[in-house]
């Protein structure tokens, strides 16, 4: 029968490990392992959670604080510094010298910004007139919903890579901004972020991306862009009434477009759609009025009502014999086409009126 080691960590060991336990429970049960570690609490300079009544860790010289509900001012006293990181509205903290914060919501339009802001909240900065540059100091890891939302004179906005996530709705109607970089620390954009910046002309994607959510770019003044391979869906409405738009590549890693995506691009003249794609949803490229020919690859096994309506310059169509799961009238309105090259296979297809290729959909 093998014996058993018995380890003893050393204190300095112990207290690294003792910063990451949840309780005051678990505190009082390390005490209780072994003689050893009777005083070892004592030793702490900072508690690494909240103590309440200040009785268990006796000598910290430094108080953390970590719940929002809870702080007595009064305390402030017994120690050297006080550090809140529980998050808090700007408008609220207490100015004290002593007092650091480490998750600051800026709930009012101030500039420049205030030192340690780490979050912007919801319509801070909304319909300010007044705005026209804004330079995001690298504490700041979010920018929640609305937060330049109408901000008609903002044309230069510098995002920081401590910056993970861009509320929905965020940037809306800034109809002077012109150009703004997105850093790959983004991981999260909300919908509509960028709809009806009618002067936005060119944006980035960033990698750390893989879904264009929905109507990001409605009503743009985009005129190009470059979908990252990291994609792999884009949404409803993303590109709708972007009239400027004239050329769009999208690459091999998206698999589905979403339900009006291209609708209303009007000055779109081609697109090139991958074999990768499955699914064009519904009303996808209607009234793109100058989309003059369009590739359905094989792949695509979905396509939705009306996807081509009132596309009325499109002469040309090359789509795979329809499924079960092609809208009947997804070649509707469509005034100037003609023939519908229908793919048989990779190398084989056939050449039918536009009446023809409908009395397919329809079986």
């Amino acid at each position: 029968m093998s014996s058993q080691t018995q380890i003893i960590l050393n204190d300095n060991t112990l207290q690294v490990i003792a910063k990451y336990f949840d309780t005051f429970e678990d505190y009082i049960n390390l005490v209780k392992t072994c003689k050893k570690y009777k005083n070892i609490i004592d030793n702490f300079k900072y508690n690494p959670i909240e103590d309440y009544n200040g009785k268990l860790f006796k000598n910290v010289e430094i108080y953390h604080n970590y719940d929002f509900h809870y702080m007595n001012f009064s305390i402030l006293k017994n120690y050297k510094k006080i550090i809140r990181w529980c998050k808090l509205k700007y408008s609220l903290i207490n100015k004290n010298k002593n007092i650091e914060y480490k998750n600051v919501v800026l709930d009012k339009p101030v500039l420049p910004i205030p030192k340690g802001i780490t979050y912007f909240d919801m319509n801070c900065f909304r319909n300010n007139q007044k705005l026209t540059k804004i330079i995001i100091p690298d504490s700041v890891k979010e920018i929640s919903k609305n937060c330049f939302l109408e901000c008609t004179n903002l044309k230069e906005v510098n995002i920081p890579n401590s910056v993970t996530k861009l509320g929905e709705f965020c940037f809306v109607a800034c109809i002077n901004l012109t150009k703004i970089n997105i850093p790959t620390s983004i991981k999260e954009i909300g919908a509509e972020c960028f709809g009806k910046c009618e002067n936005l002309r060119e944006i980035n994607i960033p990698t750390s991306i893989n879904k264009i959510n929905n109507c990001w770019f409605d009503a743009c003044g985009l005129t190009k862009i470059d979908i990252p391979t990291s994609i792999k869906e884009i949404g409803d409405g993303c590109f709708f009434s972007c009239y400027n738009l004239t050329k769009i590549n999208i690459p091999t890693s998206v698999t589905k477009i979403g339900k009006f995506c291209f609708a209303d691009c009007i000055n779109l003249t081609k697109i090139d759609i991958p074999t990768s794609i499955t699914e064009i949803g519904e009303k996808c490229f209607s009234n793109c009025e100058n989309l003059k020919k369009i590739d359905i690859p094989l792949s695509v096994k979905k396509i939705g009502r009306d996807c081509f309506q009132f596309c009325y310059k499109l002469k040309k169509v090359s789509i795979p014999m329809p499924t079960a799961e092609f809208n009947k009238y997804c070649l509707d309105l469509c005034d100037e086409l003609t023939e519908v090259n229908v793919k048989l296979d990779e190398t084989h297809e056939i050449v039918l009126n536009v009446e023809e290729y409908k009395q397919l959909l329809k079986k």
